[in-house]
């Protein structure tokens, strides 16, 4: 039997809830002076693993080369002298569910189109 999906359509389903959570993230992330934390949450489809059939999967990350001092922010300074202001974990935290039930929808979809 062939395949119903693959793993290139998994990863953009993955994708699909990496925005999802990236979103929350960058609304829960501190407005800064320059932005740049907000600017620097990032969700990618991991383009190598799926080009050599391994996994679909995405991320959600900050990219440091805009932001640098992303965790500082998530986990605070040592001494309290910046207390933390975590905005990844309840970012996934709080869109898990709906990050999920869209995979569950854009891969029915996806089965469903396949199948006529």
């Amino acid at each position: 039997m062939k395949n119903l999906i693959t793993v290139g359509e998994l990863s953009f389903s993955a994708g699909i809830a990496a925005d999802i959570i990236a979103e929350e993230a960058r609304q829960l992330a501190p407005l800064g002076p320059t932005g740049n934390l907000k600017r620097g949450i990032v969700s990618r489809i991991d383009k190598t693993a799926t080009q050599f059939g391994h996994s679909g999967a995405a991320y959600v990350w900050v990219d440091y080369s805009i932001a640098p001092h992303a965790h500082l922010v998530e986990f605070g300074a040592r001494g309290g002298n910046m207390p933390a202001h975590p905005f990844i974990r309840p970012a996934v935290d709080s869109k898990q569910t709906e990050a999920l039930r869209a995979i569950e929808i854009d891969l029915a979809n996806r089965i469903t189109r396949k199948m006529k």
